[in-house]
């Protein structure tokens, strides 16, 4: 009996060894606290996904952009206008400055001038001698009129606008300038630049003649006076200028009458920067 009790004791302790029961909770891997706290609750270092975190649908193009039927055109870049080309109406503020047809001199006024051309500056010089239009040395604004008389007698006026009084100061030094080397580029003869008299500002003027016989005598006028400037420029064949001329025939009566017709013509146009 004694031997049998310790082989039944080795029996059950082997077959509890070997049964069925499952293994127990502590032999089993543990489950790293870390993973299982990132897939119950966000952490504070993600934050939930906000709209934009999602990635955005693709904007539908506007009718406008994709040229559907019935759909208005976008607009257009304005583009700047290049200097000395500004054709348009005349700006206001300088119309006043302007001659009409019954005030200019000269041998169209017998016959009677008519206005051929007006508007912005454009891109035509406005003196024979002249290089560019005034708003290319600085003038903000300018204004144009032309008128004609028969078959020869043209007279152009430019009157423009600067920034301050210096700059149509430096303006008009540029178009004194420009008569110096005049008689080269123009192959005309080109007389000395004399003071003018007008009741307000400064005024100077020149005469040029074609070096043929009986061809075009020209005289030129500047008037400064304050911002503005205006450039007067009065033309005629050499016997168009010697009709009732005091001083006689030949090309001196000419430029005496041109020279005249220049100084009355820039007086009036001084009139009109006083009122």
């Amino acid at each position: 009996m004694r031997r049998l009790l310790p082989t039944a004791l080795l029996l059950v302790l082997v077959t509890g060894a070997c049964g069925g029961d499952p293994q127990p909770a502590a032999d089993q891997p543990p489950v790293s606290r870390h993973r299982l706290a990132a897939t119950t609750e966000p952490t504070p270092d993600a934050p939930p996904p906000t709209t934009a975190d999602r990635p955005s649908r693709r904007p539908r193009p506007s009718p406008s952009a994709t040229g559907a039927p019935g759909a208005a055109p976008a607009p257009l870049p304005a583009r700047p206008l290049a200097p000395g080309r500004s054709p348009g109406a005349i700006p206001a503020d300088l119309g006043t400055h302007l001659l009409t047809s019954a005030a200019v001199p000269g041998p169209g006024a017998a016959l009677g001038w008519t206005v051929t051309a007006e508007g912005a500056e454009g891109a035509a010089v406005a003196g024979g001698c002249h290089k560019t239009p005034l708003v290319t040395i600085g003038a903000l604004r300018a204004a144009r009129r032309e008128h004609s008389s028969g078959r020869d007698a043209r007279a152009t006026q430019v009157v423009a606008r600067f920034a301050d009084r210096r700059s149509a100061w430096r303006a008009h030094r540029v178009l004194v300038a420009w008569h110096a080397d005049c008689a080269e580029r123009a192959s005309r003869r080109v007389g000395p630049v004399r003071e003018l008299t007008v009741p307000t500002g400064v005024a100077e003027g020149y005469t040029t003649a074609a070096d043929r016989r009986g061809g075009t005598v020209s005289a030129l006028g500047i008037l400064r006076t304050g911002r503005l400037l205006s450039v007067m420029e009065i033309s005629a064949r050499s016997r168009s200028w010697r009709v009732g001329s005091p001083a006689g025939s030949g090309v001196g009566a000419a430029l005496a009458g041109a020279e005249t017709a220049v100084a009355v013509a820039v007086r009036r146009v001084a009139r009109t920067f006083g009122s």
